[in-house]
This record gives structure tokens, sequence and C-alpha cells, in this order.
């Protein structure tokens, strides 16, 4: 059966002498792995687009008795070119490619979620701010897996926090004041600023990431927010991508 698939390449890998076996998160069928003959080879009409990162539209045969199924036919849509060249944004882009991978199972399909990813990685082109671009992926990614972080008021007291600094549970995901919370390794304290940006960048709209103004970070939100999905999800999420830019 030939299938049309709208997808995002995560990753490629020699196979053989002229081939690739690709690893796709396609817009109907999730995360899938297909292999394109002949991709390596000099004259190859696949060689330049099965590439990682790249916006494809393919076209699958598709045979339940197989692993891995087969590309019958691509064309690029997008290839993201902004952001391959600028290095900052490409680890980023990058990043953003190595959760979905580790995240999502085998043919788990979501659709609106892959045209969210589409939108972001469209935004991260003319934003020039790309961490922030990836904690808001981070955050809508948990709220989307149904853990969403509370951060507007204390738990506890049910005191809505405003302009002081409060305690965020990487456990449990709520805030609490200083004056309820307790803290301890699993805790992390968040100025009034760095709260209010992230239950802001909660809620603003994914199309509208490059109006976005950031207040001055001290706290890691990336390290924050992956141990937050690391524990909701019981296992570890590792970001090679990001090492070069420590």
């Amino acid at each position: 059966m030939l299938k049309k698939e709208k997808c995002l390449v995560i990753n490629a890998i020699r196979w053989k002498d002229s081939s690739k076996i690709v690893t796709l998160f396609c817009r109907t069928d999730g995360r899938i792995k297909v292999i394109v003959k002949g991709a390596l080879r000099k004259n190859s009409p696949y060689g330049g687009i099965m590439e990682t990162l790249n916006l494809v539209d393919t076209i699958i045969t598709d045979k339940a008795s197989r692993s891995l199924q087969i590309v019958a036919d691509a064309e690029l849509v997008h290839d993201f070119k902004k952001i391959r060249s600028v290095p900052e944004q490409f680890a980023y882009a990058m990043a953003i490619l190595e959760v979905i991978n580790q995240l999502f199972e085998a043919s788990h399909s979501e659709t609106a979620y892959f045209d969210y990813l589409i939108t972001v990685l469209q935004e991260m082109e003319y934003f020039p701010d790309p961490e922030t671009v990836f904690w808001y992926f981070l955050l809508k990614t948990s709220s989307f897996l149904g853990f969403k972080p509370e951060f507007s008021r204390c738990q506890a007291c049910g005191k809505e926090l405003l302009n002081e600094e409060s305690l965020f549970s990487l456990n449990s995901g709520i805030s609490s004041c200083i004056e309820c919370g307790e803290q301890d390794v699993s805790t992390v304290v968040l100025s009034a600023s760095e709260r209010n940006f992230l239950l802001k960048l909660q809620s603003f709209p994914h199309r509208n990431l490059r109006n976005l103004n950031r207040p001055e970070i001290k706290t890691d939100f990336t390290s924050l927010l992956v141990k937050f999905l690391n524990y909701h999800l019981d296992k570890q999420i590792h970001l090679n991508s990001l090492a070069f830019l420590a």
C-alpha cells in the first residue's frame, strides 16, 4: 500500500553501500523508520532531500509485515536553511529533534502536535533567541503530555504569586511561596521575573514567538524543564546537541 506522508527528518544513517535508514516524524503516522534505497548514489534524487531537519512530502510503500518501510518518492518542502546557517539555532533545533526521537513511541500519531512543532521551527528561523524557543517547546510538550507545570499560585496556601521569589518542585510540578515550601534537591528557587516569564511562555501564541521579550534569566531553565520531563516520563532524555554550547 502506498501512503502519502508529510514528515520531518529526525536523523539518517548509512545503510549498506548506497542507501539510508531514516527516522521520520510523520504528521499522521508519528515516528517511523524507513529505507531510502540508493540515496547515497551520485545521481540520486533523494541525496539532499532526506537530510536531518528537512520537512518533506513522501510516498511510502507500507507493509505491515515489514519493520522498515520503503520510501517510493520524496519531495523537499522546506530545509530550514536559516536555522542551519546559525550554529546556536541549529543546535537547539537538533535538541528539539532529539527530544522528539526519545519521547514518542514508534507509530504514535499526533497530528496537532506535528503542526505545532513545524510552526515552532518556523518561528525559530526568525527569532534571534533559540534558547527561549526551546524552553517554549519543552513547556508546551509537558502540557501536551498531560503534566502542565503550575507557576501562578502557591498550592499550599492558595496565594497568587506575583512579585516574590517562589519554589518550583521538579517532582510535583507545582509552585509554592517561600513561607509554605521546603527547599530540597527536587526544588528550584525562581525569582519573580523568572516565574512570571515561564507563566507567560506557557500561554504565549506559538505563531507570535518572535515578538516575545525575555527578561534576565539566571536559572538554568533547560536543565529545570528537562529534569521535570524526565521525572514524569520515568526516562532520561539526553541532549547531545547542546554540549558544544556549554
